[in-house]
This record gives C-alpha cells, sequence and structure tokens, in this order.
C-alpha cells in the first residue's frame, strides 16, 4: 500500500512540473524564433535606380546607377532583377562598381526585357552600407514611339523566401532583408543627346 502512495504522489506532484517544463520549453523556442526574426526587421535593405525620373531622349545613351542601403546590416550577397520595355531601350553594358568585391552575374536580355545582377560578399568581409552597387549604359531607340517607358525591379515584398526575385542576404543567415525598392518612370522624348 504504501508503494501505491508514493507512487501516486510522485505521479502527481510530477505531472504538473512536466507540464511547466513543456511550457517552458515552448516559451524559450517561440522567444528563439521571434528573436531571429526581430533582428531581421530592426534593420532593412533597399535598391534603388535612379535618377528615378526625367526625360530620356530618342537616340541618346545614358548611365542608369543601381543604388543599394543595406539599412546598417552587413550581408553575404545581393541579386537584382530589373525589367525594362526592350521596344524602348536597348541595354549596352552593366559597369560592375566593386561595391561587392565578386560579381557572379551580369546578364542582359534585350529581347524579353530583363537584366540580371548577382553579387557576392567574401566569406571574411560582409559588406554593408550605402553605395551604387552596379551601373546600366542603354540607349533609347531612335525608332521608339512610346512616350514613356519604366524600369523596374522584379520583387515581390510578400514573399520573402522568394529567390528567383531582387534580394538582400543578411549574413551567416538565409533571410532576405530586403524591404523597399525603388523603380524608375521616364518620359521619352526627342530633343538633344
Amino acid at each position: 500500500m504504501r508503494v501505491k502512495n508514493s507512487y501516486k504522489k510522485f505521479r502527481l506532484f510530477n505531472l504538473p512540473a512536466l507540464g511547466i517544463s513543456i511550457f517552458l520549453l515552448i516559451l524559450v523556442l517561440f522567444s528563439l524564433g521571434f528573436a531571429q526574426t526581430a533582428n531581421a526587421s530592426s534593420g532593412s535593405a533597399t535598391l534603388a535606380v535612379y535618377p528615378y525620373g526625367g526625360t530620356l531622349n530618342k537616340g541618346c545613351s545614358y548611365l542608369l546607377n543601381v543604388g543599394l542601403n543595406t539599412g546598417g546590416l552587413d550581408t553575404d550577397g545581393t541579386d537584382v532583377v530589373l525589367f525594362y520595355d526592350p521596344t524602348v531601350l536597348s541595354i549596352l553594358a552593366i559597369i560592375d562598381t566593386r561595391m561587392y568585391p565578386n560579381y557572379v552575374l551580369n546578364s542582359i536580355d534585350n529581347i524579353n526585357g530583363k537584366i540580371s545582377i548577382s553579387a557576392l560578399a567574401s566569406a571574411s568581409q560582409p559588406i554593408h552600407g550605402k553605395n551604387i552597387l552596379a551601373q546600366i549604359n542603354f540607349t533609347v531607340l531612335p525608332q521608339t514611339t512610346a512616350t514613356t517607358t519604366t524600369i523596374n525591379f522584379d520583387f515581390d515584398p510578400s514573399n520573402p523566401t522568394k529567390t528567383t526575385d531582387s534580394n538582400v542576404t543578411q549574413t551567416a543567415t538565409i533571410l532576405d532583408i530586403l524591404k523597399t525598392v525603388y523603380n524608375g518612370s521616364y518620359k521619352v522624348g526627342s530633343g538633344s543627346c
């Protein structure tokens, strides 16, 4: 009988302790996940094309800057995907500015109107700050009949896990810290170059 009573006391005493332990474990795991999310959202990166407006004259060549602001966070790499109208613009070159030491992709698709840039930091030195990531040299086609045109980032802010659009990767994580992009919108003119 004593054994039964001790067993009951032991079992009744440890069930609440077990429940409290499970609750604390869940709380700690939730806190760790929340801390990681909070760290990612405390700073955020932006990408911008500039100039972001103005008049582009037919037959003239221009230089467009692609700017990156890491929001004070260290980054391992940045991918930029830009779309433009290939019946209005012809991209001539992408110029690396050496913000990152490794530019592993600079792709121009003048058929579909797509520019792709991918830059990586070295393993020992992440990149942070505000600088020009790349420059794009382009010409406005002289035969275009368009009166306006745009250069837009491929960016889906509602899907930070999407890897085929523009993104900025925080160092030592796989978190995309890109939160905002600034696209370009231009008038097409017929003035002199």
